[in-house]
């Protein structure tokens, strides 16, 4: 039980502080037993319990399955928001929005997330119209983004 409250701890944090995540998927191994694991920001579901002792191939399925045969997509990433790093290695993120590219400034101007994985939440970005790779052009006018889910 300890180890279920952990990764459903751990799954509503990195949903609630990525912009880039729209689901995830994760598993949890206790003794023998598997569960594989979907959190999307709506909800959560598991597979059935199944032991790696008895048959290991469900559990060789999925870690092939999400390692080789996976889009970025397909794993839970939002297609239009791309995390960069700065030269001096500052995190930030560049948001795709109506065909435009606008490049995050800094930590959000404000952060809220419900603690439960299926809460609502909200970050707000100050930014600036950016090109596809995160360059900012001299005198671009600045921006606010609310992305809200």
């Amino acid at each position: 039980l300890q180890n279920r409250c952990q990764l459903i701890g751990g799954a509503a944090h990195y949903m609630s502080s990525d912009p880039c995540r729209l689901f995830m998927y994760s598993l949890s191994i206790e003794d023998d037993h598997v569960h594989i694991w979907y959190f999307s920001r709506s909800h959560s579901a598991h597979s059935t319990v199944f032991s790696a002792r008895k048959d290991v191939r469900p559990l060789l399925k999925f870690i092939i399955a999400m390692r080789l045969f996976s889009t970025p997509e397909q794993l839970g990433f939002d297609p239009s928001v791309t995390r960069k790093r700065d030269n001096s290695r500052k995190l930030y993120y560049v948001y795709k929005v109506n065909g435009h590219y606008y490049r995050t400034l800094g930590k959000p101007i404000s952060d809220y997330y419900a603690p439960t994985i299926s809460g609502r939440a909200t970050h707000c970005w100050m930014l600036q119209e950016c090109t596809e790779d995160g360059e900012v052009s001299d005198g671009t006018q600045k921006h606010v983004l609310k992305d809200y889910w």
